[in-house]
């Protein structure tokens, strides 16, 4: 490995998940799967946060719950609390929304559902499976579909199969894969992981979503100028990037073959905004998708600058006129639900998460860069299939000092705590 942080160790290698319970990990991969899956309520309203539940039953499976030890958790922990009795007082002028404010400040609140518990070896392995599972069987789906239908052209198998609001779970499930591929020395698993991984990117490209096709070039870059900048580790990760590179080459001369309007679709959609010049032309007209972003965003900073320390207090880009909806950002709907103060930290918790990801693969690393590009144009964690996510990546990052499978000589990426089990006075034991 070329990185302090062991995959193998996270993942089991060794032999360490074969001595542990096949069931256990069976139970939570069905457990994560369905919590992966999107739900949504009439109104597109993201509904399945059943991951939040994930405590309870680790209780009731007889585990134990951990008091957070990392200041950054527990300042955005307290300031999202002031945040929201701040602006359930004060904003007068949102007093009729108070029911959807209690809701979005609790929907916010289950990102640190799984911070509060031993994130094991089995749960990590059933977790990421999961991720891939869902993710194979929405992009088989869209496979059939557009199988059924034929290939129509670009427009009409859009209004099919296209979404906004699953691109991200493939980008990532897509460095998963590339992790288990190059962690991998076993012929056939590598010959299934690659036919996975072009299946999740047929899946992808059948999203006909900009940000999915821009998302994934940036985490390509990413991972490019990451191994580059790393001389100890260049040949080898330039190997790696070659050969990835090499995938999606190959895989877009095959898509030219059997689908070349695709290609029309993707020049007018995306690439004619940049080598013609229309982009500054869309982001000036407030009827485009562009302009209407901008305008959006220009809303959500002025109310911000208005109202620093709580924003909206959790309200979404909705109440700032009729026409706004969402914010069409996930930064932009952080920035102005939790304040300046509340936006910060939580941008501090995304950077420490991304920087234990890069440490413990590269890939990892390019798969979330590639999902927060994502967010500049969706809601990525904002909505309830990505919460998970983000759930498990915070427990994974700062509960790494006290989950075996990343212990090691060198300190956390993310808080450099102690390890919370050895201190039984620090250690909540819950009963039912």
């Amino acid at each position: 490995m070329n990185n302090p942080v062991s995959v193998n160790r996270m993942f089991g290698g060794g032999g360490v998940l074969a001595q542990g319970s096949i069931k256990v990990i069976s139970f939570w991969f069905l457990w994560f799967a369905a919590c992966f899956i999107p739900f949504s309520l009439e109104g597109g309203y993201s509904a399945n946060y059943l991951f939040a539940l994930t405590p309870l039953v680790v209780i009731l499976r007889g585990g134990r719950l951990y008091m957070p030890r990392s200041t950054v958790i527990k300042a955005l922990f307290i300031v999202s609390c002031l945040i929201f009795v701040t602006a359930l007082i004060y904003q007068v002028d949102f007093y009729e929304h108070a029911p959807r404010r209690f809701v979005s400040f609790a929907i916010f609140m289950t990102i640190f559902s799984l911070a509060i518990i031993r994130f094991t070896r089995e749960m990590t392995m059933a977790a990421m499976t999961a991720l891939i599972a869902v993710s194979l069987y929405y992009s088989l789906a869209s496979l059939n579909a557009t199988l059924e239908h034929g290939l129509l052209d670009p427009a009409s198998l859009k209004d099919l199969v296209g979404t906004q609001r699953i691109g991200f779970l493939y980008l990532f499930a897509i460095s998963i894969c590339l992790v288990f591929f190059f962690e991998n020395k076993q012929k056939f698993q590598r010959l299934t992981l690659l036919a996975v991984i072009a299946i999740l990117i047929f899946g992808l490209v059948l999203t006909f979503s900009r940000s999915s096709y821009v998302a994934i070039v940036a985490g390509v870059i990413f991972a490019y100028c990451y191994y580059l900048s790393k001389q100890k580790i260049w040949l080898s990760g330039s190997i790696k990037i070659a050969f990835s590179v090499l995938v999606i080459c190959f895989f877009i001369f095959f898509l030219h073959e059997i689908y070349p309007d695709f290609f029309l679709f993707l020049d007018h959609r995306l690439l004619s905004l940049f080598l013609e010049g229309q982009l500054s032309e869309r982001l000036k007209n407030p009827e485009t998708s562009e302009g209407a972003r901008l305008a959006i965003w220009g809303l959500i900073t002025n109310f911000v600058l208005q109202n620093p320390f709580t924003g909206s207090g959790f309200l979404g880009a909705w109440v700032l006129s009729d026409w706004s909806g969402s914010a069409h950002n996930e930064f932009m709907d952080r920035f102005l639900r939790l304040g300046l103060l509340g936006f910060a930290l939580h941008l501090f918790l995304i950077w420490k998460i991304f920087g234990f990801l890069v440490k413990l693969h590269p890939m990892f690393g390019a798969g979330f860069f590639s999902v927060l590009v994502y967010g500049m144009f969706h809601e990525t964690f904002s909505q309830s299939h990505a919460s998970v996510l983000l759930s498990i990546l915070i427990s994974l990052c700062f509960n790494s000092t006290r989950n075996a499978y990343l212990h090691a000589p060198h300190s956390s990426t993310c808080t450099g705590e102690v390890d919370v089990s050895s201190h039984p006075s620090d250690v909540k034991k819950t009963t039912t």
